[in-house]
């Protein structure tokens, strides 16, 4: 199991703690979905985002279920500054 499926199985079994995205600034139009199927809804609260100069952006989500203390700095970076890096 890998492509697509992968991350499909273990959202569904609540594995998955931490979810980061890289949205780059290109619309495609096609290719496959990555949680088509998923039977029920994950909501996410944004733990930290940075940006590039390319206009991409990463951002890093956990389940909002999750009672975990903020992750907001990603790796090398200051976590004096991880409030500012997240949206509110």
């Amino acid at each position: 199991m890998g492509g697509v499926k992968l991350p499909l199985a273990l959202t569904e079994l609540g594995l998955i703690d931490e979810y980061e995205f890289v949205v780059q600034p290109r619309l495609a139009g096609h290719g496959p979905t990555l949680f088509a199927g998923l039977s029920r809804h994950v909501d996410l609260r944004l733990v930290s985002r940075l940006e590039f100069g390319s206009g991409a952006v990463a951002m890093r989500y956990e389940p909002k279920s999750q009672a975990a203390a903020p992750l907001c700095a990603w790796p090398g970076e200051d976590r004096a500054n991880c409030e500012s890096s997240v949206a509110r």
